[in-house]
């Protein structure tokens, strides 16, 4: 990067490769059947990335205007047994853990966006505007079921996404105790499909709103906001035919995989909060408010195997826009070597959208069970509990726990895909020595756990608690003019097999890794780029 008289532009590169993911587990189960892993590899998990960006900005005296562009591209394997049934052949050991090999993905995702602050008299205009284009593709033997002829080509899923997008708010400090935002928002996206499987249709979506927000000070410890915002959106999706196929593979009729809707949602949601410092080391903040969301164009219309999810997504086109009515509390207490915060919610949810597991499995060959987008009046409730101290000057003890209640109103029954009540604890020991060569270090351990999840949905498998150890180190070489950082890390020392709830592979009786040996460093370098004037 380089910088002069606060004009700059910088670039950043980044590579990453990695070989086939290792588990403590030596089978896994898909849809019954048990099958062998092995050396512990998920074969084919393999993949890499390539990363690039650059950003340029100017400063003047009418405000100041930045430009950044990225470009993301990444390729990685389907373990065999995310991608339907998988054959013997495609577990047998090739010999190369980084190879990549049918089936695998393919992601490219370009952004472009630019902010610009203009300076109008004491109030100022933010401008963004921003374009994306996300392409990804599946890649797989093309396969046939009954009579329907063999594809010619290895393209199984191919999503092109493009997003446009602009936002424009006018700032206005009208004082020192009050300030206003007032704002515009939009976005368009087109979608468009290829490859001889099906998920979700080509569509467009529009969407815009428009808001205002207002802050006053009532006195030095008080601070009130409320906001109201409004929202439009527009969604429009094409009718998917498949054709019936007979002996000969011959066309002998037609059936619909994903309807065309044509949907428009419009609503009002607001906020409102206070802010109170009782005491200089207390802050109290409430918070309540109602939200609305629009369904997405999948929630609507899909109708496929999503791979890698061992399920059949189906979608739902009599969805409608889902409300909810919020409460967030926070009480924070800090001193100079001790903080903690309190922060517990409470979310009431007016046909709140989510994927409900049914009991029905696809007709659809290698998918597994049907999960249905689905609507019911839903309550999230929770806290998250905080505490971070130095009770000397080399220890620093810090502690986190955070719990979720879902349910589902009209069953009575736990919402899907809730996280389990979870917490770290860690203790750090700092040593500032008298060397010049290694000035400071840092050893550590935690300990990490979560509780069983057994409040959970129909049709939805429960999981076992864990408790993990690990260990942190931090080291501070000066070299010179420079800092040289190294770090040395051990996660789940003790080899534990375990389950994370959210993740998908937990449905193939796969765990989490298991230890992990983490060495990073980091070597500064910095020069000057631009000649100086003396």
């Amino acid at each position: 990067g380089v910088n002069k008289n606060n004009n700059f532009f910088r670039i950043r590169l980044s590579a990453q490769d990695y070989a086939d993911y290792r588990v403590p587990a030596d089978n896994f189960i898909y849809n019954t059947f048990e099958l062998d892993l092995i050396n512990n590899r998920l074969k084919n998990t393999a993949g890499n990335e390539r990363n690039f960006s650059a950003t340029s900005g100017i400063n003047k005296r009418w405000g100041y205007s930045t430009i950044n562009y990225s470009y993301f591209l990444q390729k990685a394997g389907f373990f065999a047994g995310a991608h339907g049934i998988p054959r013997a052949w495609q577990l047998i050991d090739d010999g190369d853990v980084r190879n990549i090999d049918l089936p695998y993905q393919s992601v490219e995702h370009q952004k472009i966006i630019s902010n610009t602050n203009i300076i109008i008299g004491h109030s100022w205009l933010e401008v963004d505007l921003g374009y994306q284009q996300n392409l990804r593709q599946e890649f797989s033997l093309p396969h046939a079921h009954g009579f329907e002829p063999i594809a010619d080509t290895d393209l199984e899923h191919q999503f092109l996404l493009r997003t446009y997008s602009a936002n424009l708010r006018l700032h206005n400090d009208k004082s020192k105790r009050s300030s206003r935002v007032i704002g515009l928002s939009g976005n368009m996206q087109n979608n468009s499909i290829e490859g001889f499987s099906f998920l979700i249709p080509n569509f467009n979506t529009r969407n815009a709103g428009a808001f205002v927000y207002q802050q006053y000070a009532l006195k030095d410890s008080v601070f009130v906001n409320a906001g109201i915002r409004y929202d439009y959106g527009n969604i429009r999706t094409e009718r998917f035919i498949m054709p019936v196929y007979g002996p000969g593979s011959t066309i002998i009729g037609q059936t619909q995989r994903s309807p065309e809707v044509i949907s428009n949602f419009g609503n009002i949601s607001g906020s409102a909060g206070i802010s109170f410092f009782p005491a200089e080391t207390w802050n109290i903040k409430l918070n309540i408010g109602s939200s609305f969301r629009f369904p997405t164009a999948p929630e609507l219309t899909a109708n496929g195997v999503h791979h890698g999810s061992f399920r059949h997504e189906m979608g739902d086109s009599s969805i409608t826009s889902e409300r909810g009515y919020q409460m967030d509390l926070t009480v924070k207490h800090e001193k100079k070597d001790f903080l903690f915060s309190f922060t517990p919610f409470f979310n009431y949810f007016d046909q709140f959208i989510f994927l409900d597991p049914t009991n029905q499995f696809s007709l659809l060959p290698d998918a597994g069970l049907v999960y249905r987008f689905n609507q019911a009046d839903a309550l999230h409730t929770g806290a998250e509990l905080f505490g971070d101290y130095h009770f000397a000057e080399q220890w620093h003890l810090s502690a986190v726990a955070q719990y979720v209640f879902a349910l589902n109103l009209e069953t009575g029954y736990a919402m899907p895909f809730t996280p389990p009540a979870s917490g770290r604890v860690e203790l750090e020991y700092e040593i500032k020595t008298k060397t010049k060569f290694l000035p400071e270090f840092m050893i550590g351990s935690n300990v990490q756990w979560a509780l069983a999840q057994n409040r959970v949905a129909r049709n939805e498998p429960a999981t076992a608690g864990f408790t993990l150890l690990n260990i942190t180190s931090l080291f501070n070489f000066k070299l010179g003019k420079h800092v040289l950082k190294l770090a040395f890390a051990v996660q789940n020392i003790f080899n534990a097999k375990y389950y994370a709830h959210l993740n998908r592979y937990r449905l193939l009786n796969l765990p989490e890794p298991g230890r992990n040996y983490m060495l990073t460093m980091v070597i500064p370098m910095k020069a000057s780029l631009i000649k100086q004037k003396s």
